[in-house]
């Protein structure tokens, strides 16, 4: 058998056994699979979304020592505040626009 009549007889096949499948020339009455991926994922709940009532400041003193214990003491109470709720608010973020991974 010469390499010109193996060649052909190889291609033949070839395109026989394609067009069997289906590669070649598809069937046209089946409809085309459309192939979808779900993915599922567990949303976070809030319990409360809400920050916690503001810090009251303290009575105003009688001299105008501003640097006083009750001063200092709000503002603190008034920074782990801030922090709480900025913590909240990040939390609320993440579940309305979860970062995509």
């Amino acid at each position: 058998m010469s390499p010109k009549t193996r060649l052909s007889l190889t291609l033949l096949s070839l395109s026989l056994t394609l067009s069997a499948c289906g590669v070649l020339f598809p069937e046209v009455d089946r409809p085309p699979v459309v192939l979808t991926k779900v993915v599922e994922r567990e949303r976070q709940i809030l319990i409360d979304p809400k920050c916690p009532p503001k810090p009251l400041p303290p009575a105003k003193p009688a001299d105008t020592n501003t640097l006083s214990k009750p001063a200092a003491d709000y503002f603190a109470e008034w920074f782990l505040w801030a922090t709480e709720c900025e913590a909240k608010n990040d939390e609320l973020a993440q579940v309305l626009r979860p970062a995509v991974k």
